[in-house]
């Protein structure tokens, strides 16, 4: 028999604020489409979905933390 192996996935939500300067850089020059709230897979669970720690800043990129228990 074969190892099951299980791998852990978790989707993080940026704060609305982090994702409008995201997108008025010379990269993106569109508006978001959907905001969190109004995203089906955060609108029911954005508090426990929200990223941990975000440091870092738009002209250098961001450093990400989330903690997943499993």
């Amino acid at each position: 028999m074969g190892t099951l192996v299980l791998m852990p996935a978790t989707l993080s939500a940026f704060p609305e604020d982090l994702t409008s300067s995201g997108y008025s850089t010379n990269v993106h020059h569109i508006n978001p489409d959907t905001s969190n709230k109004q995203d089906n897979v955060f609108a029911n669970s954005l508090e426990n979905n929200m990223l941990d720690t975000i440091t870092g800043n738009v002209d250098n990129g961001y450093v990400l933390t989330k903690i997943v228990n499993v």
